[in-house]
């Protein structure tokens, strides 16, 4: 693994993976729980979609991931979020109804 991409998914797991650990009550998780969020495979497939459902700049996570294929990536890692469904339809029926906003 290249040391930027290492540094980058320390980074991911410092700010966003472990506050939420922190926020659980000791009762809720168990130690399989955390042990599948920390193992280096569930921390790269988090990081990789939260940055496929957060840009759409898929070259640069093409590079962070490895994956020789940009389709690949997206196939991968992308996945529809209910609230970005809902903004989508509510935009086509803006457009349908004339109501779109420019």
């Amino acid at each position: 693994m290249k040391e930027t991409t290492r540094t980058t998914y320390l980074k991911f797991l410092e700010l966003c993976i472990l506050p939420v650990l922190g926020k659980l009550k000791v009762s809720e998780i168990t130690v399989t729980d955390v042990q599948r969020m920390l193992d280096k495979h569930s921390l790269r497939h988090s990081y990789l979609t939260y940055a496929v459902g957060v840009t759409t700049d898929f070259k640069t996570i093409q590079g962070i991931s490895g994956h020789a294929d940009v389709f690949t990536l997206v196939n991968r890692y992308a996945h529809p979020q209910e609230d970005k469904v809902i903004d989508l339809t509510n935009k086509i029926a803006n457009v349908l109804t004339g109501n779109s906003q420019k």
